[in-house]
């Protein structure tokens, strides 16, 4: 979240679901009046890739 000015939070996560199958992550944050998450499933890259469907949008605003 480098970068984002004011208030702001964050905060991530993995779901494992199990051998042979790849993990769930998401991340959720916070800046201002918004608010948002991601969740992608199955891709396998961790909080990496959520975290970047969430800076996207919030760089959007």
């Amino acid at each position: 979240m480098n970068g984002i000015s004011g208030t702001f939070g964050s905060m991530a996560g993995i779901a494992e679901q199990g051998t042979g199958r790849a993990d769930h992550a998401w991340f959720t944050a916070f800046s201002g009046d918004l608010a948002l998450s991601a969740w992608p499933t199955d891709d396998g890259r961790g909080v990496a890739s959520p975290g970047d469907i969430t800076r996207a949008i919030l760089d959007a605003r």
